[in-house]
């Protein structure tokens, strides 16, 4: 089933970020909620960004949502 729309301000740059992504470059996105006290949601995020470098011109978006 797919996720609701979702639209929040980037903290890395002056971008939104959306979930979904563009409908005309992304397949499949994924969204981890990660905080940075959280010693495997850090461990986890060298094989997200893998993920992400990999895949996204295939249509794979990687999104992280700190709950900090």
């Amino acid at each position: 089933m797919p996720a609701p729309d979702f639209e929040a301000p980037s903290a890395s740059s002056s971008q939104v970020v959306t979930v979904p992504g563009s409908p005309e470059t992304t397949l499949v996105t994924v969204v981890d909620f990660w905080a940075s006290w959280c010693e495997a949601c850090v461990e986890a995020m060298p094989a997200l960004e893998r993920l992400y470098r990999r895949h996204r011109d295939h249509g794979v978006d990687v999104v992280g949502v700190s709950v900090d």
